[in-house]
């Protein structure tokens, strides 16, 4: 996962140069937030997000952007809450099915040539 210093060099900044309004914001136990516990669920994040919209006063629909476990969480969002999604832009995420830990866990696990063979698939 990328951290909040890259992404505003890299995206933030020129975005917010060309004259959007852009947040940027560390998840639960990430950066200076604080680290409970529990609530790391994917509705658990989803849940801090609509709440950060809320407290920042956002009316209207949003562009979102999300990296990898960050594009689990606006995609959860953008289908938890349409009516506040105006964009979704994914970068290297996944759907947060079922099952996709243990395949990545498995797959990463694998050695060489078995390794990159299944990451072909």
């Amino acid at each position: 996962m990328d951290n909040l210093s890259s992404f505003y060099f890299t995206l933030a900044n020129p975005v917010a140069a060309a004259g959007a309004d852009v947040v940027l914001y560390d998840l639960r136990g990430h950066g200076l937030s604080g680290r409970p516990a529990a609530g790391y669920a994917v509705p658990d994040l989803v849940a801090d997000l609509a709440a950060l919209l809320d407290a920042l006063d956002v009316a209207r629909p949003v562009h979102l952007v999300g990296n990898s476990v960050g594009g689990t969480i606006v995609l959860a969002f953008a289908a938890a809450h349409p009516e506040r999604v105006a964009s979704l832009a994914l970068i290297d995420a996944h759907d947060g099915a079922e099952g996709w830990a243990a395949q990545m866990t498995a797959t990463l696990a694998l050695r060489g040539d078995a390794r990159d063979a299944k990451i072909a698939e």
